[in-house]
């Protein structure tokens, strides 16, 4: 990471090396790269510049953001992207299991980073659950496919997981069957009204 050009820090083999005063810079990276300041302030302000390399040492990619802060209430405008300030959100894990003829399904993060807010929602069968929080757990008389997605401001991931627990019948199915029977019955019904006109016809000739 640079600023106006000048060297900031870098990070190599999980390893941050500093180019300046860290007390003056107040910034670090994360793991995934992301640059973070702490305590922004008016002289903040500058062009950032990130450049990822390949293992051989080749640039592989370069990008430039401008930060402008406004005010002595450190007003962020949005000409900096909310990756400034935030981390991508981790891979959920979906569980859903089959009990006493209803599914129980359980939604979690297990590396929630510090201070993190996102939001997490469960939809299966049309209907959505949301929660703020880094667990969901709920049992359903449903089955099918389950998909479970957790989002915040930078990026967003989903994990599916189908399931089908016996005892229950699907509600498009119940449909089907109670259609069928309906035909069955008025077919049934139209076929014995035939024979006996008939049957009547053939009284009224004799």
């Amino acid at each position: 990471w640079s600023r106006n050009d000048q060297r900031l820090l870098q990070i190599k083999n999980k390893k941050i090396k500093y180019y300046t005063d860290i007390k003056v810079c107040r910034c670090f990276v994360l793991s995934n790269g992301t640059l973070q300041i702490l305590n922004v302030v008016k002289e903040d302000s500058s062009m950032y510049t990130v450049r990822v390399y390949h293992e051989d040492g080749k640039l592989k990619a370069e990008e430039k953001t401008e930060l402008i802060v406004q005010g002595e209430r450190n007003l962020v405008r949005p000409a900096c992207p909310l990756s400034c300030f935030s981390e991508p959100v981790p891979q959920p894990i979906i569980y859903a299991e089959c009990i006493n003829k209803t599914t129980a399904v359980k939604c979690e993060v297990k590396q929630a980073t510090k201070n993190q807010t996102f939001t997490m929602e469960v939809v299966y069968d049309k209907i959505t659950k949301k929660s703020n929080l880094t667990k969901m757990e709920f049992t359903t008389t449903h089955s099918g496919r389950f998909r479970c997605t957790v989002k915040n401001k930078v990026s967003e991931k989903t994990t599916e997981k189908q399931v089908k627990c016996s005892g229950q019948l699907d509600f498009y199915l119940i449909i089907s069957i109670a259609g069928g029977a309906i035909l069955f019955v008025s077919f049934v019904i139209l076929l014995i009204f035939c024979i006996r006109k008939k049957k009547t016809e053939r009284l009224e000739d004799d």
